[in-house]
């Protein structure tokens, strides 16, 4: 059985994943399947909805158009646009996807205009002044995002609302965890200037923020946005002068700085910053899959082997009575203006004997 739906993007439906997830595995092997289960239990009824939806988009047996033996995979699929809401929440990519990014599509090849055409106010008599339109060819190439989670049938049978929304949290976090970490690579190897910042003070601060002002590339539609490290958010926030706050709108999970929004991400390096206009970087992401697997053959291990090796221990899903659950999305992003991503590295704001005795 194969089917997919989409979840609407209400608060209500971002935190019923888990659950939906908990059914799905369980009803791999009960007659009925997920639905009945779920019935069963009396889950709620946005959840049963869902698993109702599933069913009947179900693949029907003996169905020849698709992949090749893909309808004897047995998995569910479920696409959920609720997942990415709440995954938004912890993602800088998916802010700046809904705050400023190009969304075009992926897999496809356009046109981008990387110079506008500029217009004239023409004179009595004078000649008209010809204007050139840059255009590359450009696209996304997809990049899939993955997290993968072993879970035994008896923790799925007895699992409390905490352990599903456990499961949830932690499908949210890992999902977004592999986009970011792709993400801010790609800003990092797009950055047209990176410089050490000069030095502890608030005034060094104010100049390092001034310089990367100076160096980005805005025009009248740039998206602003600082992305920072964790501990340059801390320092940033408790950045004390003159008897108050250097950043009073910031605190050690975000803000603004200068009314820019000020994004945290454990995935840049510490020390470091980085301006990026959300305006000149394309990008777009897929509805999240999930996948579940019973039969199946996996190392035990958060840093497997790739390819394995003859002493790669597999573990044999089924013998062991575990069931795998693969969240997954293919997204796309890539900065297309130069000077839209500028960095400064090795802050260290607050190091010295300005704060407060």
């Amino acid at each position: 059985m194969r089917g997919t739906v989409h979840i609407p993007s209400t608060a209500a439906e971002t935190k019923s994943l888990g659950l939906v997830a908990k059914y799905m595995m369980l009803g791999r092997d009960e007659h009925g399947g997920a639905l009945a289960i779920a019935e069963t239990e009396n889950a709620p009824e946005r959840v049963r909805n869902v698993l109702a939806s599933i069913q009947k988009a179900a693949i029907s047996s003996g169905q020849t158009s698709g992949t090749w033996g893909g309808e004897l995979a047995g998995d569910y699929q479920l696409a959920s646009d609720g997942f990415l809401e709440g995954v938004r929440n912890s993602s800088i990519f998916l802010r700046l996807l809904a705050g400023g990014v190009k969304q075009i599509p992926l897999r496809e090849r356009l046109a981008i205009t990387v110079s506008n055409a500029t217009g004239y106010v023409r004179g009595e008599a004078s000649a008209r002044q010809l204007t050139s339109l840059a255009l590359e060819n450009e696209g996304l190439d997809p990049l899939e995002a993955v997290c993968l989670v072993i879970v035994s049938d008896e923790l799925l049978r007895i699992a409390s609302p905490a352990a599903v929304a456990l499961l949830d949290r932690e499908l949210k976090a890992g999902v977004a965890e592999a986009i970011d970490r792709q993400f801010v690579a790609i800003l990092s190897a797009a950055a047209t200037s990176s410089t050490a910042s000069i030095g502890s003070t608030a005034t060094a601060a104010a100049y390092d923020l001034r310089t990367m002002l100076d160096d980005i590339s805005t025009n009248a539609a740039s998206r602003l946005y600082w992305i920072g490290a964790t501990n340059v958010a801390k320092r940033a926030s408790a950045l004390y002068d003159s008897g108050s706050f250097v950043f009073p709108q910031m605190s050690a999970q975000g803000g603004s700085i200068l009314n820019l929004p000020f994004l945290v991400s454990d995935q840049v390096a510490a020390g470091k910053l980085m301006l990026v206009d959300a305006a000149g970087v394309m990008g777009n992401s897929d509805p999240v899959l999930l996948d579940v697997f019973r039969h199946a053959d996996v190392q035990l291990d958060t840093a497997p082997d790739s390819p394995s090796t003859s002493s790669t221990v597999l573990v044999n899903l089924w013998t062991r009575n575990l069931k795998a659950l693969l969240a997954r999305t293919y997204f796309g992003a890539e900065v297309f203006r130069a000077g839209a991503v500028i960095e400064k590295t090795s802050i260290s704001w607050g190091n010295s004997a300005d704060s407060p005795a």
